[in-house]
C-alpha cells in the first residue's frame, strides 16, 4: 500500500488504475508504474496526485525507476516530496 501525506500531514492512499499497482523492489510493471506516478507528482509539485501513468510517450526518469525496483526501496516507509526530488539528482 502506498500513501500520499500532504505538507500539512494528512494522509491519502495513493490510486492505483485497475490492473497496474504499485510494488518496490524488482524490475517489472508494479515499479514501473510507481516510477511513473512519483514522476508526475515531482514534475507536478506534489499538485498533480490523479491516478494515471505520464503523458503518451512520455517514460519515467530512469533514476526514480531504478530506485523503485530497488532493494532500497522495500526498506522505505515514507518519502517527502523533497526526498522524491532529490532521487532526480542522483
Amino acid at each position: 500500500m502506498f500513501w500520499i501525506r500532504t505538507p500539512l500531514g494528512a494522509l491519502s492512499l495513493s490510486p492505483e488504475r485497475e490492473g497496474r499497482g504499485y510494488e518496490v523492489g524488482y524490475s517489472g510493471g508494479g515499479p514501473y508504474a510507481l516510477a511513473e506516478y512519483m514522476h508526475k507528482l515531482i514534475d507536478s509539485n506534489g499538485r498533480d496526485t490523479a491516478v494515471g501513468g505520464l503523458p503518451h510517450g512520455q517514460k519515467p526518469d530512469p533514476r526514480i525507476l531504478a530506485w523503485a525496483a530497488s532493494a532500497e526501496a522495500t526498506h522505505t516507509q515514507e518519502l517527502t516530496l523533497e526526498q522524491l526530488k532529490a532521487f532526480q539528482s542522483r
